[in-house]
């Protein structure tokens, strides 16, 4: 799965994936809220549809997360790379770490990293 092509360059000029990737983000805590965010959307899935939902709606979530929380303003206004015009860009720079945290959330279950065992 990959960023869209949107939001590439968000994603590259701030160092998304290094600050998710960094001891200093919760990354436990989001990935419960993905587990629960999965779960939620299956209770809206199409009763014709046997799939797990579609992920593209997880990004959405985690940027509205993330927006909420308030350490990535804090992270974006340090890095001095990327102002924040108004709120179209600072919505993408949140959709883009939401799609950096699924994909690094995608990455930890094909490694068997996550969920943890108990």
């Amino acid at each position: 799965m990959r960023v869209p092509a949107h939001l590439q360059e968000v994603k590259e000029a701030l160092a998304l994936r290094s600050w998710v990737e960094s001891k200093a983000f919760p990354r436990e805590s989001y990935f419960e809220t993905i587990d629960l965010c999965k779960e939620r959307l299956g209770h809206h899935q199409p009763e014709d549809e046997d799939d797990e939902p579609s992920k593209d709606a997880i990004p959405p979530m985690l940027a509205a997360a993330l927006d909420y929380e308030g350490r990535l303003l804090t992270y974006v206004l340090a890095q001095e790379t990327m102002a924040i015009e108004d709120e179209a860009r600072w919505g993408n720079i949140c959709l883009a770490a939401g799609w950096v945290v699924l994909q690094l959330y995608e990455k930890a279950c094909r490694n068997g990293e996550w969920p943890p065992d108990d």
